[in-house]
């Protein structure tokens, strides 16, 4: 018999309410796989894909607290599970990068059914919780379509996160972070959020329900605060805000259930956190601020803007005995929003859980139109929500073609995977990285610490600020230097070893634009070889390897003059390595 009114809303689910949310889970990855297959290896290598790969190598070499592969010397300041799994998954056979797409589809396909268990947590009926899943695809930034409308259209291969400021008017003082473009996106870039997020509906799921035991969030809020901290954080203080009452005002038991839970699920997670939790850099940045970063209140309201008036009728239908968590959850993440200063803007990534949230009282108004229509024998009430699906499609479509377009418009990438590891593409390397030159990196001491040329090839990628030296995951050695970026910013050090490079290989300072040739500056070859004795200074106890490229002779010959000694020549280039000026002894057992 149909159910009609909130008993639609409310109803004791058939079989299909089972099977539908994997279902749905399997169309969403699906939908993810495609894009990333008709994208190629550029779409797959993504913004974040070699970064990634390098912190997974690097944790794979030294432990849970690696290295900064990118300022050696420097402990890494991120967290390492995301990034160990791509790496050290990857070595099987596959390589990171396909790894990291499959951590995407498989993301796409749990979340429908992690938001299925959110909705049942919150009461909401069959056909509510389908529209909750839509309006979370499909109803984020539904406008967005409008403004890629009224712009010019972006050529082949532009990078999508440039082509997605049209969609969120992020040129205007009133728009939003154009990394808010759609639901779909954080699914296709290399991204732990995406992963994360299922296993902190979960989480929350299990927690929204007043009879559920605390050990239930245990393993979920855990593998969410592992892979990614921010969505963790999140969770967890959903959590504690909708537990509180019970250990305030519970049995002993629940009062003490509750907290070992969380310090448990912390427990857990920890060891993978570590690197991140101590203090930040302080020195100046040298990469400037987000480009397309905005206020809390546009990135919040912006993209729910076609949804805002359909959600706050559905919360007046919204379940009673969940209305107060699902209010304190959403307030807690849009005042977090307002408030919160992240480093890179990433306060942004909580717009998007606050839109998953939002979600759900669209999907109760959705489900209430059509159970009015289905009451009354009206055929109009049905159709509003289609009709928002339908206008809210072409974003989700327009998204996932300026992927396919990324990916169709640019050559092959440079990296590609050999045996399990990123290595220069064959066709490439006699000009980036010859054969010989590689293998002779991948010999030397493991200690060593490498220094590269400022215009080594194939070292800048797209978004270099995001992407980091494009050759750090094929190396084996961490870098004494690289090009300001994500993982080196704000260290105090960073201008004075940019500057000592700058002046060892071409005679100047560090400072961009095109740098005149070594010893073409009166000087420069003097200062040439004290730059090499500081850089030396630095790593005292650890050899030193230099990667010359061609037309590099007289910076070879200083190399010579301190003992250096040449590993590998190869089509110009050649691979030197300088011994420890302070060699630790054999009886220090290392120290």
């Amino acid at each position: 018999m149909a159910c009609t009114g909130l008993e639609a809303l409310i109803s004791a689910d058939s079989r299909a309410g089972r099977w539908a949310p994997w279902l749905e889970g399997l169309c969403l990855g699906g939908g993810v796989l495609l894009v990333l297959l008709l994208g190629g290896e550029v779409v797959r290598m993504s913004y974040h894909g070699l970064l990634h790969t390098s912190i997974g190598e690097a944790v794979l070499r030294d432990g849970l607290r690696p290295e900064n592969p990118y300022h050696a010397g420097s402990p890494l300041r991120y967290y390492t599970l995301y990034p160990l799994l791509g790496s050290a998954l990857g070595r099987l056979g596959c390589g990171p990068l396909a790894v990291f797409a499959a951590f995407n589809v498989i993301a796409g396909v749990l979340f429908a059914p992690a938001l299925d268990a959110l909705g049942r947590a919150f009461r909401l009926g069959f056909l509510a919780r389908r529209a909750t899943l839509l309006a979370a695809v499909f109803g984020y930034n539904a406008i967005g379509w409008v403004g890629w409308l009224m712009a010019d259209l972006p050529p082949a291969g532009e990078v999508p996160v440039f082509t997605f400021e049209a969609m969120t008017w992020a040129e205007a003082s009133w728009g939003w972070d154009a990394r808010l473009q759609a639901f779909l996106p954080k699914f296709l870039n290399v991204s732990s959020f995406g992963l994360a997020l299922p296993f902190a509906l979960w989480a929350l799921a299990a927690g929204a329900d007043e009879g559920a035991r605390a050990r239930r969030c245990v393993l979920p809020a855990a593998a969410a605060l592992a892979i990614n901290p921010l969505v963790g954080a999140w969770t967890g203080l959903v959590l504690l805000v909708w537990t509180m009452p019970r250990m305030l005002l519970g049995k002993w038991r629940q009062k003490l259930a509750w907290p070992a839970a969380g310090a448990l699920a912390v427990a857990m997670a920890l060891p993978f956190l570590l690197p991140a939790l101590g203090g930040g850099p302080d020195g100046p940045s040298l990469t400037g601020q987000v480009r397309f970063q905005h206020t809390g209140f546009g990135n919040l309201l912006g993209p729910l803007l076609l949804l805002l008036l359909p959600g706050m009728l559905g919360l007046l239908r919204l379940p009673r005995s969940g209305r107060p968590m699902w209010m304190f959850a959403f307030v807690l993440t849009a005042a977090a929003l307002l408030v919160a200063r992240l480093p890179w803007g990433n306060e942004y990534k909580l717009a998007r859980l606050a839109g998953v949230l939002w979600a759900l009282p669209v999907g109760v108004w959705a489900a209430q139109c059509i159970a009015v229509a289905h009451q009354q024998g009206r055929r109009m009430p049905a159709l509003l929500p289609l009709a928002l699906l339908a206008v809210s499609l072409p974003t989700t479509v327009l998204c996932a073609t300026a992927y396919v377009r990324w990916g169709g418009g640019n050559t092959a990438p440079l990296i590609t995977h050999v045996g399990g590891r990123l290595q220069v593409r064959a066709s490439s390397s006699a000009e980036v990285l010859p054969a010989a030159i590689a293998a002779a990196e991948a010999t030397a001491p493991a200690d060593a610490v490498l220094l590269l040329h400022p215009f080594q090839p194939g070292t800048r990628a797209d978004g270099g600020v995001v992407q980091g030296n494009a050759l750090a995951p094929v190396f084996h050695h961490p870098l004494d230097y690289d090009h300001p970026q994500i993982h080196n910013d704000r260290l105090p050090d960073l201008r004075t070893r940019l500057d000592q490079a700058a002046l060892f290989w071409v005679g100047t300072l560090w400072g961009g634009g095109e740098a005149p040739a070594a010893g073409t500056t009166p000087g420069g070859m003097e200062r040439s070889g004290g730059a090499l004795q500081s850089i030396r200074e630095r790593h005292r106890t650890r050899p030193l390897l230099v990667l010359a490229p061609p037309q590099t002779l007289p910076q070879a010959l200083k190399l010579l003059r301190a003992q250096g000694e040449p590993r590998a020549t190869a089509n110009g280039f050649s691979l030197w390595l300088l011994p420890a000026l302070d060699p630790p002894r054999p009886d220090s057992d290392g120290y």
